[in-house]
């Protein structure tokens, strides 16, 4: 297959899913997750923000994927898909989120800015108010940013056939796409940050079943 027949055919699939996924939901309401597809691979990754997504979307990115958004999801038509996730400690992701989103003055959403700071995030933030707004989020709501929601609510655990974790993302990537080679391409800016047992504990209880479900993957 030529170079232009392989982009023509990715174009098609593209269209063909949006087209799918349009019609299904204005019939049926499904549950919405971030999620990528690989028709060649027969692959679905229910994407988590801050666990490995831009190397994860290079290794997937061939002929055939779809990167996808907050869409719906309906079981029944992937059953015989492989269904894939990866999670992280919940205190890293923090963490990797304060640095990229708070430290480097990148606001998760244009609108929140310096000047509107009534309970919105804002590129000032020290840690103990970033933890606050966080807390006072529903982590578990796909209107939530997705930086600072839930794992457990980005993922189908039903219906979900493997979960790695960046502990051993070489070895658990290498078990979903049969490859060796693992460039890691997005690494967390040289930030040190400290969390208190205070602050931990807050975290711990506010993602407590991120927790939970990190604990028995990593096992």
């Amino acid at each position: 297959m030529t170079k232009q027949s392989e982009v023509q055919v990715e174009r098609m699939v593209r269209l063909g899913h949006r087209i799918m996924n349009k019609h299904l939901a204005a019939r049926i309401k499904g549950k919405k997750y971030y999620m990528s597809f690989s028709f060649s691979r027969k692959l679905i990754w229910f994407r988590i923000a801050k666990c490995a997504t831009r190397t994860i979307d290079e290794l997937l990115s061939e002929s055939g994927y779809v990167y996808g958004g907050l869409q719906n999801y309906f079981p029944s038509i992937y059953k015989n898909w492989l269904k894939f996730t990866f999670i992280r400690n919940p205190l890293d992701r923090f963490k990797s989120c304060y640095k990229e989103r708070v430290s480097s003055n990148t606001p998760f959403i244009s609108k929140y800015n310096k000047n509107r700071r009534k309970g919105s995030y804002f590129p000032e933030m020290s840690v103990n108010e970033f933890i606050n707004f966080i807390d006072s989020q529903n982590i578990n709501s796909p209107k939530t940013d997705e930086h600072i929601r839930s794992q457990v609510s980005m993922i189908d655990l039903d219906n979900i056939d493997f979960i790695g974790t960046l502990d051993n993302f070489e070895r658990d990537i290498a078990k979903i796409l049969e490859i060796k080679s693992i460039p890691r391409i997005n690494k967390s800016k040289n930030l040190i940050i400290t969390l208190t047992e205070s602050q931990k504990n807050i975290l711990e209880t506010i993602y407590k079943k991120d927790f939970d479900l990190y604990n028995k993957c990593k096992e």
